[in-house]
């Protein structure tokens, strides 16, 4: 049996189509993925919807039942009982809908003088268990929704507060008991698949309706249920991942708040049933992915097995022309497309041969025309005057001991070499009277002079080779801190090759006698970049240049002067 040989170009073709079938599945399966988050975001948010629907049909009954109240309050019979202190509200309860269990009319301290119910009348004599107002009702004087509370046989109740007023005085309250019976059928009922319910519960957890009344009769509390825990905690945002309810039945589920009352409104699915068809369209989509997924294998097997075989005629030369033996001829006689591809992988050689030959000598060429152009001008900016002259290389070889300390990087030095050259070429817009003046330079003479950087950045932008150093010529005299020139730049918004000329070039500016002055000892130098450290220079490239072996500078024919 043949060896297999994962070199051969034809497993290297195979390969490649596998490695495109299994792409196409990746692609595939991603796409998939990101379906099904839409699916189930799209479901998550159908639930949604209706649970905000169920809250509105709250509040909106709820803000009925508030204006029913407000005309009940302003009745003629209810200002009646107030003034003779007591009276029959049982007819005026017949005239108000029939969701109104219990009407009771209080006195201004909040307490009852007068009730009526559907289930019975209320005697004089009951009135001597006389109820009152919560304290806090009273101090708000105005509509008040009390707790929700059930009846012996699973009815709903809420009671409802409202102020009589005359003018600006409160003469006394209107107390109801309404069913929410007929609200938490509709509410409850609401079709949220087959499995699908909804329940409502107050702030605390407790169950105020549920599709099971005898939840509501037991006074369950759900404040485990994970949608549950999301509404009392204030939880925003989605969450479609299932989870187990209080039944262990994994399920997904939302809930809306009602803006009137806080209670949360809870919407549950079982996942079995929500996720059905997305199930089943996960199941014949893998089925498709799987089928084609091994037709690609089997096409690429077949292809690569029919169009490379002619091919491993080629392999031993073609070996040896890839690894770039372009002067060796590959010597196949056949009067075929091989043929004619022997023959054009020989022209090929022989072209890539003298162009690389060409090249390599241009580019030699361009690299010392380059290195020469950039000397050049150096020179020619520190040539005018006496006092700069070495200057840019002086800089240039502190800068590179500088950066071999930092990094070794035959890249990284190139380009503090170019910087330094080029650093000061902005001095060429400066007037001679200015970089001459034996004197302090004035405020104009200042600003002038710190328009350099910028003035170099300009000169070099129109450069295309230079575009990669121009931040570093703009911001050479920025400060460490904050405070140089011309951007205000701080710490490491200032490129590191600037923050390292910035040290070169204030070492060897100290360090040589200047027209204003006489030179530092390398001592006093020294001493000035480290009192500066962390103001005007970065304290790492001040670190980094005193580690510098002083010596070596001097053996590579730096010299230091002070």
């Amino acid at each position: 049996m043949k060896r297999f040989n994962p070199k051969s170009i034809t497993n290297k073709i195979i390969a490649f189509g596998l490695s495109i079938a299994l792409i196409t599945f990746i692609f595939a399966l991603l796409i998939f993925s990101s379906s099904v988050e839409q699916l189930r975001t799209t479901i998550h948010e159908h639930n949604q919807r209706i649970a905000v629907h169920a809250a509105e049909s709250l509040d909106l009954f709820l803000k009925t039942i508030e204006e029913n109240l407000y005309t009940a309050a302003a009745s003629y019979e209810a200002s009646s009982i107030l003034e003779k202190k007591g009276g029959d509200l049982f007819p005026y309860l017949l005239k108000l809908p029939s969701y109104i269990k219990e009407i009771t009319v209080l006195d201004a301290g909040g307490r009852e003088i007068a009730k009526a119910s559907r289930e019975r009348v209320i005697s004089k004599t009951s009135l001597k268990r006389k109820g009152t107002l919560p304290l806090k009702v009273l101090v708000k004087e105005k509509l008040y929704f009390g707790g929700l509370h059930n009846t012996a046989f699973g009815e709903p109740l809420i009671t409802v507060s409202m102020p009589i007023k005359s003018g600006r005085r409160i003469k006394g309250w209107l107390s109801e008991e309404l069913s929410l019976r007929g609200l938490w059928h509709n509410i409850t009922g609401i079709d949220i698949g087959e499995k699908g319910y909804i329940f409502v519960v107050d702030e605390n957890g407790s169950v105020l309706a549920h599709p099971d009344w005898s939840v509501v009769i037991k006074g369950a509390n759900l404040k485990n249920n994970h949608q549950v825990v999301r509404f009392i905690n204030k939880w925003e945002g989605n969450n479609i991942s299932p989870y187990k309810n209080e039944n262990g039945i994994e399920v997904i589920g939302t809930y809306a708040v009602s803006k009137i009352t806080g209670w949360g409104i809870i919407a549950e699915q079982p996942a079995s049933e929500a996720y059905a068809h997305l199930y089943n369209f996960k199941t014949r989509l893998l089925i498709l992915i799987a089928l084609s997924l091994s037709f690609a294998i089997f096409l690429s097997i077949y292809l690569g097995w029919r169009l490379t075989s002619p091919l491993k005629l080629l392999k031993k030369e073609a070996e040896d022309f890839g690894k770039g033996y372009l002067n060796k001829k590959i010597i196949i006689n056949r009067n075929d497309e091989i043929g004619d591809l022997t023959n054009t992988f020989n022209n090929m050689a022989d072209s890539l041969l003298e162009k690389t030959s060409q090249l390599q000598l241009a580019n030699k060429n361009l690299q010392e025309m380059f290195g020469c152009t950039i000397k050049s001008l150096a020179t020619a900016l520190d040539g005018k005057s006496p006092w700069t002259a070495g200057h840019s290389e002086r800089v240039m070889n502190y800068a590179v001991a500088i950066a071999s300390q930092l990094n070794d990087s035959n890249e990284l030095i190139e380009t503090v070499k170019t910087c330094a050259m080029l650093h000061d070429i902005g001095k060429i817009c400066v007037p001679d009277a200015i970089l001459e003046k034996p004197g302090l330079f004035n405020s104009d003479e200042v600003r002038i002079m710190r328009e350099h950087p910028s003035y170099g950045a300009r000169i070099l932008s129109s450069i295309k080779q230079f575009e990669g150093i121009i931040p570093v010529i703009r911001h050479h005299h920025e400060f460490y801190n904050g405070y140089g020139y011309p951007y205000g730049l701080s710490k490491d918004e200032i490129p590191i090759i600037a923050r390292i000329l910035a040290v070169a070039d204030a070492y060897d500016a100290m360090t040589t006698d200047r027209h204003y002055r006489r030179a530092m000892s390398i001592e006093e130098a020294i001493e000035e970049l480290k009192r500066n450290a962390g103001k005007q220079f970065d304290p790492e490239i001040v670190e980094a240049f005193l580690q510098t072996n002083l010596s070596e500078r001097e053996k590579n024919g730096v010299t230091l002067h002070g």
